[in-house]
């Protein structure tokens, strides 16, 4: 709070209106998640005959997966907190190079952290060989998108 002769700057408590203004006008017995229906690739083992010959295969499916995008408290936070340390090492990953990029880790971890809440067996594996980036990064921004800009416009 910049401060002027022991007064607060009318900038500063405009901001604190607008805060409390918004934080009043929520209502908090409504309910605002959504389940989204993904696609998702799995790899099944099978076994086939061939010429009389058994043999053990993997076949791909695809599965249509039911995921609430509900993203409780210690999710957000666990994201928010982490966030800046990937950063910090995604830039060394660029400078330096690697196999993989930390972020692109991340953000899938932090997917994986909530649909496990609609599917408790998903493993980080079954989900990177069963989702294309592209997907990934969409559901990424389904679960913390909206929740980010809320936090980032509250923080200004």
């Amino acid at each position: 709070m910049m401060m002027q002769n022991g007064q607060v700057d009318e900038e500063t408590l405009e901001q604190a209106r607008t805060f409390f203004n918004q934080v009043d006008a929520v209502n908090l017995e409504e309910v605002t998640t959504h389940v989204l229906c993904v696609a998702i690739r799995e790899l099944v083992n099978q076994v086939e005959l061939d010429d009389g010959i058994e043999r053990r295969v993997r076949r791909a499916r695809v599965r249509r997966a039911q995921i609430d995008t509900f993203v409780p408290m210690r999710i957000f936070n666990k994201m928010l907190a982490t966030r800046d340390r990937v950063v910090r090492e995604r830039e060394a990953y660029l400078q330096k190079g690697g196999e993989e990029d930390p972020m692109m880790i991340w953000m899938t971890n932090q997917v994986l952290n909530v649909w496990k809440l609609s599917e408790p067996d998903m493993t980080y594996e079954a989900l990177v060989d069963g989702l294309s980036f592209d997907k990934i990064s969409k559901l990424f921004a389904a679960f913390f998108g909206d929740v980010v800009k809320q936090a980032t416009q509250r923080q200004l």
